[in-house]
């Protein structure tokens, strides 16, 4: 039995659809008895009526970078110290962010400095909950941001490290975006977390962003050719899309 792992913007979810033949494809995957897990950032509110709309079929859902794994009905959650998360969100309001939210496993928060030229999580039914309501609540999984260009990700990314990098993990997922989970947590140790209690002979991953390179180094890793240069540099499996992964590992070429 064998595990894929696949990033969801911009690997499975590709120029703005999932195509017909990679649904195809991961269904003929898991009709040979091997597994699929849907690995992203997104937290779970904003990704399952897409995944409902595509009517996509997949064994694991991993969100919010690793904090959150689904299977079924069964959630499994990791936090962030709420003294902690409190911190991050007042530095935020002070910070050259544009846009940031919390999530607490399952819905999201939004506070907006500026009016985007883009929408968020367009396909998302979900109402978002306020900032308040969600640190009331104690539980927060992990925060997403949104620059207006990589200078201003990059000194945030830095004083986020050197402030709270002992309590979160800050995660650079584009030019403009980054992503903060609890301590340790991560994709690639979600997907551990997975591969111990499963006998899987081989686990692959793909992904297009630097936000995946944990998982990508860590396990029989493939990249999107049209992704990041960056990650690219870190595998020789470059493929279009997650089709072509499939086929190449049903080829048996790699182990």
């Amino acid at each position: 039995m064998k595990l894929l792992c696949s990033d969801y913007d911009g690997t499975l979810l590709l120029n703005d659809r999932i195509s017909k033949r990679d649904i195809n494809a991961i269904e003929a995957f898991r009709n040979k008895g091997n597994k699929f897990a849907i690995v992203t950032g997104r937290t779970y509110g904003v990704i399952i009526d897409e995944l409902n709309d595509y009517k996509l079929s997949y064994d694991y859902l991993i969100c919010n970078s690793g904090a959150s794994i689904v299977r079924g009905n069964a959630f499994i959650k990791s936090f962030i110290d709420i003294d902690v998360a409190k911190n991050i969100a007042n530095y935020f309001k002070k910070s050259e962010v544009m846009v940031y939210g919390l999530s607490n496993g399952i819905d999201i928060s939004r506070y907006s400095k500026v009016q985007l030229d883009f929408k968020l999580y367009t396909k998302s039914r979900r109402e978002e909950l306020s900032e308040e309501f969600i640190l009331n609540q104690g539980e927060v999984c992990g925060f997403f941001s949104i620059f207006k260009d990589k200078a201003d990700m990059l000194k945030t990314a830095q004083h986020l490290k050197e402030n709270f990098g002992e309590e979160v993990e800050v995660l650079i997922s584009s030019d403009r975006s980054i992503d903060i989970s609890p301590k340790g947590v991560t994709k690639s140790s979600s997907i551990n977390y997975i591969g111990k209690n499963n006998e899987f002979k081989s686990i692959y991953t793909i992904g297009d962003s630097l936000n995946d390179l944990d998982m990508i180094k860590s396990f029989h890793g493939f990249a999107i050719a049209s992704g990041n240069q960056e990650l690219r540099k870190y595998t020789q499996q470059i493929v279009n899309n997650l089709y072509e992964c499939i086929e190449r590992i049903n080829s048996g070429g790699i182990k």
